[in-house]
Order: C-alpha cells, then sequence, then structure tokens
C-alpha cells in the first residue's frame, strides 16, 4: 500500500482511474470496503490530538481517488465512503472533536481541487 501512496499518491490515482492488469478493479473496491468497515477506526485516528487538519485532508484526497475511477464499483463505495464518513460525524457531533472534523470535511469540499493528476 505505502507503494500507491508515493509521489503524491499518483500511482493509487492512476489505478482507482484505470484498474490494474487489464482493468481490474476488483483490489481497490475490496480496499475501500476494508476502509469503510474501519471507519470508527479511521475517525478515532483522525481525532487524535496529534493529527492536523492538513493530514486529514491528504486522508481525503487519497481517498476520492475512486471518485474518478472508470469503474462504476470504485465510484460508488467511494461514495459509499464519504456518506458514512458524514452519517457517523453526524451521530457524534457535539463534541468539539468531531465539529472540527465535519468543518474541515466542509472545507475541504468547499475548495476547488485540482483533478489534473486524475485524469
Amino acid at each position: 500500500m505505502a507503494g500507491l501512496l508515493a509521489n503524491n499518491h499518483k500511482f493509487l490515482i492512476q489505478t482507482c482511474v484505470k484498474g490494474v492488469k487489464g482493468g481490474e478493479f476488483r483490489h481497490l473496491t475490496g480496499w475501500y470496503a476494508l476502509v469503510i468497515n474501519n471507519m470508527s477506526h479511521l475517525i478515532n485516528l483522525m481525532l487524535q490530538d496529534n493529527v492536523g487538519n492538513d493530514q486529514i485532508v491528504r486522508t481525503f484526497n487519497i481517498l476520492r481517488c475512486g471518485l474518478f475511477s472508470r469503474s462504476q464499483d470504485v465510484a460508488n463505495v467511494s461514495c459509499r465512503f464519504f456518506t458514512k464518513l458524514r452519517l457517523q460525524l453526524g451521530e457524534n457531533i457535539e463534541t468539539p472533536q468531531v465539529q472540527n472534523l465535519v468543518h474541515v470535511l466542509w472545507d475541504w469540499l468547499n475548495v476547488p481541487q485540482n483533478t489534473q493528476g486524475a485524469q
């Protein structure tokens, strides 16, 4: 997985868009399913005091790669990730840390994204 995240996660973007070895996307949908199944743990990691907003934004950028996929399954599971993230954050919105995370997510969604690397 570390190789996919090297070089500003360009290989992950390419893999999400084109698939691996002949357009195979099964491994990507499995990876997203794993991340979704461990959403609570991911949220807890993002809520730690030593995690800055820039690291959270980087996490969102990595996980948005699937939105640009030629595979409808990968794009759907990527959408499912962000939907489940917001739903789980909404369950604990009263805590200041979660409120900050929701604000970071909102700001990230409202900033024009450079999608040049995903084309």
